[in-house]
């Protein structure tokens, strides 16, 4: 099933977005640094409360998180 973000989908959220980045330097330390990539629950919050940014979540029969997909206007 496919639905909005929400607050409780923050932990499985950076973690999906934390395991990109790394699959991201892995393959291109040139352009990617660790340094460069930084959520928090504050920027989490900021993209839950924006008219701008969007995220929408894959989750499976048990409300896991197992995909996301995210877009800024």
């Amino acid at each position: 099933m496919i639905r909005n973000v929400k607050k409780e989908d923050e932990k499985e959220v950076i973690k999906i977005l934390l395991d990109m980045q790394k699959l991201h330097i892995k393959g291109r330390k040139d352009i990617f640094k660790k340094e460069n990539f930084k959520i928090a629950k504050k920027e989490f919050l900021n993209i839950l409360n924006s008219k701008e940014k969007e995220m929408i979540v894959a989750i499976d029969k048990n409300e896991k998180v197992r995909g996301l997909s995210y877009c800024f206007y």
